[in-house]
């Protein structure tokens, strides 16, 4: 990319997070995330599926660990603020945490038991 990156104005980021991040907020420089899991198992499951989606992004989130949570923090460094890279990872991260054989109608997949949600 060859373009000039710049930060999202308030109004804009306004309208990016109630249309396309509704789970996302505004908190101090970042656009921040707080996932709730059931135990340290899937805190681990979901921050190592961030980092994977965010590294083959090259485009890196802080993350905040708990035994029953993740803490999504995300900006772009080189410009000190939220941009549409920004949000373009969150989309990423939401897709893929969103996704469940459960909810898709056209998987043969069966999804985990109740004993394994990864959800708190």
């Amino acid at each position: 990319m060859t373009e000039k990156i710049e930060i999202l104005e308030p109004n804009q980021l306004i309208e990016v997070l109630n249309s396309r991040l509704p789970q996302w907020e505004k908190r101090n420089h970042f656009l921040e995330r707080v996932i709730d899991t059931s135990g340290w198992r899937s805190t681990m499951m979901i921050a190592n599926a961030i980092a994977h989606i965010s590294e083959v992004a090259w485009h890196h989130p802080e993350l905040s660990l708990s035994y029953g949570g993740v803490v999504i923090n995300l900006h772009t460094h080189d410009v000190g603020g939220i941009t549409y890279l920004d949000i373009e990872l969150a989309e990423k991260i939401d897709s893929f945490l969103s996704w469940s054989p459960a909810t898709d109608k056209d998987s043969y997949l069966p999804g985990t038991p109740k004993s394994h949600n990864y959800f708190g």
